[in-house]
């Protein structure tokens, strides 16, 4: 993944104390994502990213891995939330996706930024299944995480004070969540290659 158009871009618009910015939330991601699970990797991941840009809150929703078989269709969401510098997880179902960023996400097919102060109408929580606190979530940034054009999972950054929807803010955490999105898609399909080692040993153990 490519990640110099959308520095340059960024460069090119913001201020030298912005793009420097940029220059260290690359590094300290690049030396984050080495977990052996998608917990270790995420907690791992918020750390980094809140250095460069305080959120208050992170909601990693993954809709289903990379390597699952085609048509394969579960109904269960894993749904994991930074807070505090601690991660909670919990199980959630499609159904729980209406009224939610997420689903004006999928519907558009683009990343959703909001102040839920200038909206009129109300956005759900995913992980608490309620409707969000503007004063405690007053600015929400909502990125898809994609391969091979399929979305599998939706990054949810949230603050109460600093703007994640500004030009600088937005352009800084779409970076960092395409260095995630790279990270998980590595380890999911070395996932896949030691599933199928796995079965190709039990195969030749069998005819043996």
């Amino acid at each position: 993944i490519n990640f110099e158009a959308d520095k340059e871009d960024l460069k090119e618009t913001t201020t030298k104390e912005a793009f420097n910015k940029v220059e260290l939330l690359t590094t300290l991601v690049n030396t984050a994502l080495k977990g052996n699970s998608l917990r270790e990797i995420i907690i791992d991941f918020s750390n980094k990213v809140k250095k460069i840009i305080d959120f208050d809150e992170l909601q990693f929703i993954l809709f289903n891995k990379i390597d699952e078989k085609e048509h394969e269709v579960s109904n269960v969401i894993k749904c994991l939330k930074y807070k505090n510098k601690r991660l909670y997880e919990k199980n959630v179902t499609y159904d729980d996706l209406k009224g939610s960023v997420v689903e004006m996400m999928i519907n558009n097919s683009l990343p959703v930024t909001l102040d839920l102060h200038s909206a009129n109408f109300e956005i759900k929580d995913v992980f608490n299944n309620s409707v969000y606190n503007k004063d405690e979530n007053r600015y929400l940034n909502s990125i898809p995480c994609s391969y091979k054009d399929d979305t599998f999972a939706t990054i949810i950054f949230s603050s109460k004070s600093i703007d994640l929807t500004d030009y600088s803010s937005s352009m800084l955490l779409k970076i960092a969540a395409k260095m995630l999105e790279s990270s998980l898609i590595i380890q999911f399909i070395e996932e896949k290659n030691r599933i199928i080692e796995n079965l190709n040993s039990l195969i030749v153990d069998e005819n043996n």
